[in-house]
Order: C-alpha cells, then sequence, then structure tokens
C-alpha cells in the first residue's frame, strides 16, 4: 500500500515539469517570434527611410499604407 502515493506523487512530478518545459518552450517561441518581427521591421523602416529619406515627408513615413504605396512603386 506505499507505492501509490509515491506513484501519484512522481505523477504529480512529471506533470509539473512536462507543464513547466512547455510553458517555457511556448514563452521562448512567442520571445523569439516577437523579437525577430521587431528585427524585421526595424530593417524594413530603416531601409524605406534610407530610400525614400529625401522623396517622403516625415508624417508620411509613418503611415504604413503610404510605405507600401511609395515600396510598390519603387520596385
Amino acid at each position: 500500500n506505499m507505492s501509490f502515493p509515491m506513484r501519484w506523487t512522481w505523477t504529480m512530478i512529471w506533470f509539473r515539469l512536462t507543464m513547466k518545459v512547455l510553458l517555457s518552450s511556448m514563452v521562448s517561441g512567442i520571445m523569439e517570434k516577437i523579437r525577430r518581427e521587431m528585427i524585421g521591421g526595424m530593417l524594413y523602416e530603416m531601409c524605406m527611410y534610407g530610400s525614400g529619406k529625401r522623396a517622403m515627408t516625415s508624417h508620411r513615413l509613418y503611415n504604413p499604407s503610404m510605405l507600401v504605396q511609395t515600396h510598390s512603386l519603387r520596385s
């Protein structure tokens, strides 16, 4: 009758570890995605700003539709 509580304890420990690993991997994946999107957006804005600095005004730079329009016109 000693084996049942031990098995239950081990199941709880295994469950907790699995949840912890799943959560940490999920969080790291989300953070990686956010970081990649941030870096990509920054690079894109820098490229757009560098190529269209003379052609665009500053308020047009932060308007996404204008960015897309000028980008499609340029390519």
